[in-house]
């Protein structure tokens, strides 16, 4: 489990990883203790090693799940019955998502367009909710546009949290650097939830 600070003073929330189990060309995530999970990924999203997917909440704490390393493919639900977003009990290494290696996204009927379109590449999510801004003034440039060139450490826009702006920078493990921009998911002023996508990238050359 991680605790901690960020750089600018902001209290991290704490971070458990999810169990594993490999079968037959796929990957089963499982709770890592009792309690109920939320905000799980929609079906079709690609996910791999560090990315938040997910949260669950064990006597009042809520721990951000993250994917552990050598785990990645497309989400598909361990139980269709469970809806995605819903707060949902469950016991300790019970299988909650299956990740199915390669092949194409899932096709959910009634899923969000952008969710969907920021669910098919290497995608750049939201640390948290707020309001996403793509320039730092209105009368100012766009951070990033489709097609840039973007590496780690790069500001890619602004997120508004209680009045509150932070700079959005590219960066994570399994995103490529240098990468392209293929899409800027949200509009400038879109409210957006945390691990919303926000950018769709590929590597520069790919």
């Amino acid at each position: 489990m991680k605790r901690g600070f960020s750089p600018d003073g902001r209290r991290l929330a704490p971070e458990r990883p999810w169990r594993l189990s490999r079968s037959e060309g796929r990957t089963e995530l499982r709770a890592p203790s009792p309690g109920y999970v939320r905000d799980l990924p929609p079906p079709g999203t690609r996910v791999g090693p560090g990315d938040a997917c997910g949260v669950i909440e064990v006597l009042g704490v809520a721990y951000r799940l993250r994917i552990p390393e050598g785990a990645a493919g497309f989400v598909a639900p361990a139980d269709p019955a469970r809806p995605a977003r819903a707060r949902t009990p469950v016991v300790f290494d019970e299988p909650v998502l299956v990740l199915e290696a390669g092949g194409d996204p899932v096709a959910v009927e009634g899923a969000d367009p952008a969710e969907a379109a920021g669910a098919t590449g290497h995608v750049l999510r939201a640390p948290s909710s707020g309001r996403f801004y793509r320039r730092p003034s209105p009368d100012a440039p766009p951070f990033v546009e489709v097609g840039a060139t973007i590496r780690h450490g790069d500001v890619v826009g602004l997120l508004e949290v209680m009045k509150t702006f932070s700079r959005l920078a590219y960066e994570g493990a399994h995103l490529p650097s240098p990468a392209r921009v293929v899409r800027i998911v949200p509009a400038d002023g879109d409210d957006v939830d945390e691990d919303a996508p926000i950018l769709e990238v590929e590597p520069e050359g790919g």
